[in-house]
């Protein structure tokens, strides 16, 4: 392994571990929120009792699937609205 590659893995390493602390904490929480904070997305899981809020920046990749997301369920609820008519 060169040094170049081991960095890369200090730093994959590093991401996973914000990753797994942000989804600790999420998991465990009711609420989230985004926010824009430009130019930059960031996810923020609402504190509660003892368990401290976190918030993930979202880089491009990440957004995109967050949006993802949130297109889906406003799809849904147009369909489920267009059922009520």
């Amino acid at each position: 392994m060169t040094k170049e590659q081991l960095d890369k893995g200090i730093v994959i390493q590093s991401k996973i571990e914000h990753l797994d602390a942000f989804i600790f904490n999420a998991e465990r929480l009711w609420t989230a929120k985004l926010q824009l904070r430009k130019p930059k997305m960031i996810f923020t899981n609402n504190s509660y009792g003892v368990i401290k809020g976190r918030e993930l920046e979202l880089d491009n990749e990440l957004k995109n699937e967050v949006l993802k997301v949130i297109k889906n369920k406003r799809d849904s609820l147009i369909n489920e609205l267009r059922e009520l008519n």
